[in-house]
Order: structure tokens, then C-alpha cells, then sequence
């Protein structure tokens, strides 16, 4: 809030240049693209990546698209080589992979608070956590599709 005028400055707004300039910011999630690791109303705080620090496989970073949203996902695909950007994808999603240029990255997300309960985002368990989420994607997908092709049909029958 801009105590000067009383207002709420959008996170669009003001996440860009407070971990650009270094700072750490929380706010509260919204949207259900994370769930279950992040729900909608958690409490998130990302800090900005450090000089040279490349995003991995597993971490869930915060980044500016190019239309000035703020998204929150989860890497599935790190960087390979030069130039190359990042694969996201929100962890209750089954949609393709977006593309995420290095540039676009504002930082990472350290921990989530859930019922004024802290989760640190970047302890080793949750690290290995986010690596098996961000694998198991395309099994996941696939294993989505296989029961609801075998669901949909019996939902017809009882119809």
C-alpha cells in the first residue's frame, strides 16, 4: 500500500522493481495454476536471483510476461545453453510448456505460508519435491487422459 495516497500498488507494479533492486517481496497468491503446492490465498515471498544464478529444474520462480502479468510457475525444462530460456508450467496444468526467456525471470520463490504456517520452498525435501513434480509431468498427463478415457465412457453409460 502507498501510504501517501492510500492506495494499493498492483504487484505488476511493484514486484518487477523491488527484486530488481534487490528486495524481497510477499504477497498473496491467487489463481489456481500451483495448486496444491500453492493455493489460492497462500502468502508467497520470492527473492531475486543472484548475479549468474540460473533457475533449475523443480524451482518455482516468479517472472513478467511480456504483456506485464505476473505469473507464478514452476521450471520444467532448465535452461540449456546460451540464449535459451526457461520451460514452465503451472503444476495443476496439463497444457503445453511455455517458454520463458532468462531475462523475464524476477526471481524465486522461497516460501509459501499456509495458515500461518511457513513452508521454506527451498529446503532440500522441497527442492526434491519440486524436481518429481516438474518430471512427472508427462506421466502425469498421460496417466490424466488414460482415466478419463475410461471414466468418461461409464459416466455415459450411468447417464
Amino acid at each position: 500500500m502507498d501510504t501517501r495516497s492510500h492506495r494499493c500498488v498492483p504487484l505488476a507494479e511493484i514486484a518487477p522493481e523491488v527484486l530488481r533492486r534487490g528486495g524481497t517481496i510477499s504477497f498473496i497468491a491467487t489463481g489456481f495454476s500451483m495448486w496444491p503446492h500453492i493455493r489460492n490465498g497462500d502468502m508467497i515471498t520470492a527473492r531475486p536471483l543472484a548475479t549468474g544464478e540460473v533457475p533449475g529444474t523443480g524451482w518455482i520462480i516468479i517472472y513478467q510476461t511480456p504483456h506485464g502479468h505476473i505469473v507464478v510457475h514452476r521450471v520444467v525444462a532448465a535452461a540449456q545453453g546460451r540464449g535459451a530460456g526457461l520451460g514452465v508450467r503451472g503444476d495443476s496444468q496439463s497444457g503445453p510448456i511455455e517458454q520463458v526467456a532468462l531475462e523475464s525471470v524476477l526471481g524465486r520463490i522461497i516460501v509459501r505460508q499456509r495458515q500461518g504456517k511457513d513452508v521454506d520452498m527451498t529446503s532440500r525435501t522441497r527442492e526434491l519435491e519440486g524436481w518429481l513434480v516438474a518430471r512427472s509431468g508427462s506421466i502425469r498427463i498421460f496417466l490424466e487422459r488414460a482415466l478419463r478415457s475410461i471414466v468418461q465412457p461409464l459416466r455415459r453409460r450411468r447417464g
